[in-house]
């Protein structure tokens, strides 16, 4: 006993047999309580307990020669008990081993599959018992370490079942799996049986160095595998939602749209009266029943999509209702009840609705965003923790390595190996590289593409300076050491000239590394040709000058003979007025207004050339005077109507002040021209900080325009409306646009029709 004391598997031992114990007491007196162990628990099934209790005995005796019968009786009854149901799963036939000592009233046999005992646990059972056997005579060690790997290796996968809540280890489908304690107990064998085998002084095959490593890799591969594909089941789950999600909002968006278009096409067809309008079938409900079909929404739009069919179903009967009567009786009767309080007020209440149930949905996705975040990073804790174990191993393979063969003989294996993988990447990149000394600048080696490029073989550079076959200038070598010096022993796209074995020169884009190479340290040089794209940069800018020119050149020749053209249309209006009759003072009214149009078109496409040449003067700009300054001139563009241009705490920017007066001045009139038909006309000016740029945004209460046409709007003489409803000449966005991109930043548009559009621009803080 004093000997017993002092070995780790006699209390482990001790610990299998008092909890195996518990169990069958609590099967002999019906109590649950016991069965579980533990109240969470599942239910330990009586065969199970048996089997540890013979075990957890086989493993207290082991080195005890008075008890060896009883072991070996012992070992014999677990394995009888083990096989035994293993060939239940194999043939489908029931030996009775499940109910032998005891019934199970709450599961009877004959409702439930073949076998109480998991495959995983027999298996488990008949490995073990047969390690305990076999470690007891001296020429069986090999089974005892085949025995005691397996063990190993299927407790863990059973374990690792519960970690990531899978079932990919257990490939019969059974009455019960592998419980959790069961897998503890197992564990605790495993454990108690390596003890005894170090108390016993063998050197077992699996307790050296090398099976051990391999047993270690290959649970490190079980377990990547597991975290994976635990984690992409999880992905693919969310990934399931999100798509439901994302396609409920797009049939909200769709809903949306039709009940929009259901109102315009009713409004032409009450004030037209043209049956043609009435062609184009209704698919709200449609679209609305394939968003209550979503398997994924939630239930809060569930119960608005139920109201929302109620309101669409009641808008139904009154549009029926208004093109019958617009069928059957005057028009005017038709427009009252289409511009009645409860059809605009029912139409009202879809769009809410429809809002909220978006509203609800992004909610919805935006939990599922917090959800799979939480995912990730339990993901990431377990994927961080099998990092290190599989460091671990890694380094228990290396120890592997190490002992079992000549460290010195794989180590040059491994060093050619990768040595011939540098080569092949450095000598078949496609870019050019070399590799000098630091000290004295001799080549050491340069790629195949280097030699390309250069014209130079590979064998008059090694071991000469880039003086002595001058690819590069003294000059250019200066630059390159600057910036070297600049960044401490690194350069990056430094453009350069390099000269060519036939003579010639390219431009190209140098950059350089300082590394230790064998011990060496040496300079990694790469550059890219750059001389045809800078040839076609140079080309570009020759162009773009040419047609700043031109357009300069023509604007400019027009106005002779516009000027000539307004000159004799006011001689002869004033010499021969009272001459001419009605019709010919109008023809010379059409002719000085179109006048005038051509000459504000001259003087914008002027201003769009100019900007081409302008230089930037960038100064910081108070934006909010500089919007104060123009509110004045604004009210000139809304036609005696109410405005109200919204602004507050703007934040000032860095840019050409009299350029940023002209994009604020073009975005605030046409804001104020296209809002100039409703009775109030709102702009709205904000501005925010978003990363390195400044966001502004001019929004309007317009007539918007169709975001399918929205790539049109910042092209000269482009205009989605025209001069009849909203004068101009279509060169103020595209002004506004050549402005922007000068400063570096973007601008873009959002717009609903009959709402409103925001216009917005971003430029660098």
């Amino acid at each position: 006993m004093k000997e017993l004391k002092k070995r780790l598997y006699g209390y482990i031992a001790i610990a299998i047999m008092t909890v195996s114990c518990i169990v069958v007491l609590g099967w002999f007196f019906k109590l649950t309580i016991l069965q579980t162990i533990f109240p969470t628990l599942v239910t330990m099934k009586f065969n199970t307990a048996l089997c540890f209790l013979l075990l957890g005995f086989s493993l207290l005796v082991s080195n005890s020669r008075y008890f060896k019968t009883s072991k070996n009786v012992a070992l014999f009854l677990v394995i009888a008990i083990s096989l035994a149901t293993l060939l239940q799963y194999v043939f489908s036939v029931n030996f009775g081993i499940d109910e032998f000592f005891v019934k199970d009233i709450n599961n009877p046999l004959e409702h439930v599959a073949l076998g109480r005992m998991s495959p995983q646990t027999g298996i488990l059972f008949f490995n073990i018992s047969l390690v305990l056997f076999f470690l007891q005579f001296k020429n069986r060690h090999k089974l005892v370490d085949f025995g005691l790997f397996v063990a190993i290796v299927l407790t863990i996968t059973g374990f690792l079942g519960f970690v990531f809540r899978s079932n990919k280890v257990n490939f019969i489908p059974t009455f019960s799996q592998i419980s959790l304690i069961t897998v503890l107990l197992f564990l605790m064998l495993s454990i108690g049986i390596l003890d005894r085998i170090k108390s016993m002084r063998i050197q077992l095959v699996f307790t050296k160095i090398l099976n051990l490593g391999l047993a270690v890799l290959l649970v490190s591969f079980m377990l990547l595998y597991l975290v994976f594909s635990q984690v992409r089941e999880d992905v693919e789950v969310s990934r399931e939602i999100v798509e439901d999600t994302v396609e409920v909002i797009h049939l909200l968006s769709m809903l949306s749209s039709a009940i929009m278009r259901d109102e315009v096409v009713i409004t032409n067809y009450v004030l037209s009266g043209e049956t043609q309008y009435l062609k184009e079938s209704d698919p709200s409900l449609y679209i609305l029943d394939s968003i209550k079909k979503s398997k994924k929404i939630s239930k809060n739009s569930l119960v608005n999509s139920r109201d929302l069919e109620k309101y669409i179903v009641e808008k139904a009967q009154s549009t029926a209702y208004i093109i019958n009567l617009r069928k059957h009786s005057s028009g005017d009767a038709a427009k009252s009840a289409l511009m009645s309080t409860n059809t605009i007020s029912l139409s009202k209440k879809i769009l809410l609705l429809i809002k909220e149930i978006e509203k609800e949905e992004y909610r919805v996705l935006r939990m599922k965003k917090d959800q799979n975040l939480k995912q990730i990073q339990h993901s990431d804790s377990l994927i961080e923790f099998f990092k290190a174990f599989i460091a671990i191993s890694l380094l228990i393979s290396y120890l592997v390595v190490l002992y079992s063969f000549k460290a010195k003989k794989t180590a040059q294996i491994l060093l050619e190996k990768s040595n011939e993988r540098f080569f092949s990447i450095f000598n078949y990149n496609p870019i050019s590289m070399a590799i000098t000394t630091v000290e004295g600048g001799e080549f050491v080696f340069v790629n195949d593409f280097y030699c390309e490029s250069t014209g130079y073989d590979r064998e008059s550079l090694i071991g000469k300076t880039a003086d002595q076959v001058n690819i590069v200038s003294t000059e250019e070598r200066a630059k390159i050491r600057e910036n070297i010096a600049q960044l401490g022993g690194e350069a990056k796209d430094i453009e350069i000239k390099v000269n060519k074995a036939d003579g010639g020169v390219m431009f190209v884009l140098f950059s350089v590394q300082k590394l230790l190479l064998d011990g060496k340290n040496c300079f990694v040089y790469a550059f890219v040709d750059i001389t045809e794209r800078n040839k076609i940069k140079e080309k570009l800018v020759e162009v773009n000058h040419e047609l700043d020119s031109f357009t300069y050149s023509v604007s400019h020749d027009l106005r002779a003979p516009l000027r000539a053209i307004t000159g004799y249309t006011k001689i002869l209006n004033e010499d021969y007025g009272d001459k001419i009759d009605e019709d010919g003072q109008q023809y010379m009214n059409v002719i000085s207004k179109n006048a005038i149009k051509m000459g504000q078109l001259i003087d914008d496409l002027l201003a769009f050339s100019r900007l081409g040449r302008q230089n930037l003067v960038l100064v910081p700009v108070e934006m909010n005077k500089l919007v104060g300054s123009l509110i004045e001139d604004m009210k000139l563009f809304a036609n005696g109507k109410e405005l109200e241009i919204k602004y507050a705490n703007l934040l000032d920017l860095k840019g050409d002040g009299s350029m940023l007066k002209v994009i604020m001045t073009n975005l605030l009139s046409n804001a104020v021209k296209y809002s100039s038909k409703k009775e109030q006309i709102i702009v709205e000016i904000e501005s925010h900080e978003e990363g390195q740029n400044i966001i502004y945004s001019v929004k309007d209460n317009g007539v918007g325009f169709d975001m399918a046409y929205a790539g049109k709007l910042f092209a000269v003489f482009q205009r989605l409306h025209s001069t009849t409803e909203f004068e101009g000449t279509g060169v103020g966005l595209a002004i506004v646009h050549r402005i922007i991109t000068k400063h570096g930043g973007k601008v873009w548009a959002e717009s609903i029709p009959d709402v409103g559009s925001t216009f917005y621009f971003s430029l660098l803080k």
